[in-house]
């Protein structure tokens, strides 16, 4: 068998480029974490696992908690941005009335700056009155509208059949 050349300096290069992706990565994964860890500084209101919960499913709305609180302090149902399911994931964030009251201690901008990230984001639902039944109010318009439009042609096809009835005899 022939003999294999190994270039030394090529094994070299070859491995300081793995070092230097793995501490790549390293760097973006501290900076990742140091920037979720200066989100969570503030004062906590909320436990840290309902906290972690509320920031879950707000951030995977595709609207802020601003824009939701005015759709829904002006009954706007007619708005697409979020589906009934969302509006229905949205009922298990809104603060209970004991974490409304210490948000609601918070009102003042300069206070809620002082909030961590997850308490400022629901600050809006908690500062909107009867938000749930808003919530929920939202849904049965919503579906409302959808069963009207079924059930009149589901009606107009039973006419169209009594009609039928009528005339043949």
């Amino acid at each position: 068998r022939g003999s294999v050349k190994i270039d030394p300096e090529a094994l070299v290069r070859m491995f300081q480029a793995e070092e230097e992706k793995r501490d790549m990565e390293r760097r973006k994964s501290l900076n990742f974490l140091n920037k979720a860890q200066k989100k969570s500084e503030g004062i906590k209101l909320l436990s840290d696992e309902r906290a972690r919960n509320i920031a879950i499913k707000l951030k995977r709305l595709p609207v802020a908690t601003t824009d939701l609180a005015e759709k829904l302090k002006n009954l706007t149902w007619e708005f697409q941005d979020l589906s009934s399911d969302d509006l229905e994931q949205i009922l298990t964030v809104i603060p209970t009335k004991e974490e409304g009251d210490k948000l609601r201690e918070f009102i003042v901008p300069e206070a809620r700056l002082r909030l961590r990230d997850v308490e400022q984001m629901v600050l809006p639902l908690a500062l909107l009155p009867r938000c749930a039944a808003r919530i929920r109010l939202l849904c049965i318009a919503r579906t409302s509208k959808q069963l009207f439009t079924t059930t009149t042609r589901q009606l107009a096809a039973i006419r169209v059949a009594c009609q039928s009835i009528q005339t043949s005899q």
